[in-house]
């Protein structure tokens, strides 16, 4: 059976506790507080939810994401004290080539208050991948960042970058579709955003390359 775990070391790496969590298949996003609450997402069971450890790792809650079928999570942050939570969903109309890219908001005591959803039929090609956020904190908006095939249906490697941002209620702002900011003929193997630290804007950055052309990284500012 497959498991992830989290791990805390002192500054010499000497390890101070370890925490498993049976059933995962993976664990990719974390998250620590302001009182040293430390907040895990992973996927269990083909469903994907939420921890929360406290400083010592002892289990405080744990809360499932119920955006759709096969919930991934793929980032998270804190924003005013809460938790913004951005993933996908694999498989939304049964077949492997509908996702859909999403995000969360989480309060402290593990309710959820809005959630945010962008499919791959909203948008018109498929397949949403690479799944990343960034919030803006003069302003609470936070922008996702996913890639799509160009083509729909097509499971090509060839891909375009989705960009959605949204405000601090999980109101749809604006999405956007970069399709030719970069040669993107190529398999994208990462994609997330950065905000601006004077508050100026994003920077978009991907990952891309062929299997014998070796990889480009590409950044775009938003």
């Amino acid at each position: 059976q497959e498991s992830a775990w989290l791990m805390k070391v002192n500054q010499y790496g000497v390890r101070q506790w370890r925490r498993k969590f049976t059933g995962s298949t993976y664990a990719q996003a974390m998250a620590i507080d302001g009182d040293n609450n430390i907040y895990v997402g992973h996927t269990r069971l083909n469903h994907g939810s939420v921890v929360k450890l406290n400083s010592v790792g002892n289990y405080v809650w744990e809360v499932d994401i119920t955006t759709g079928p096969n919930p991934e999570i793929m980032d998270m942050e804190f924003v005013g004290g809460n938790l913004i939570v951005t993933g996908r969903d694999n498989n939304i109309d049964g077949v492997n080539d509908k996702n859909s890219m999403w995000g969360v908001h989480i309060d402290p005591a593990g309710n959820i208050g809005w959630q945010s959803s962008l499919t791959a039929l909203d948008v018109g090609p498929n397949n949403i991948t690479g799944v990343g956020m960034a919030t803006d904190p003069s302003t609470g908006y936070t922008l996702m960042v996913g890639s799509t095939d160009l083509t729909p249906g097509s499971q090509s490697t060839s891909r375009q970058i989705i960009l959605d941002l949204i405000d601090g209620d999980g109101e749809n702002i604006k999405t956007v579709v970069l399709q030719n900011e970069f040669n993107l003929n190529y398999e994208l193997r990462s994609a997330d955003v950065a905000c601006d630290p004077n508050g100026n804007g994003w920077y978009v950055y991907m990952i891309y390359g062929g299997n014998n052309d070796g990889l480009t990284l590409g950044v775009t500012k938003l």
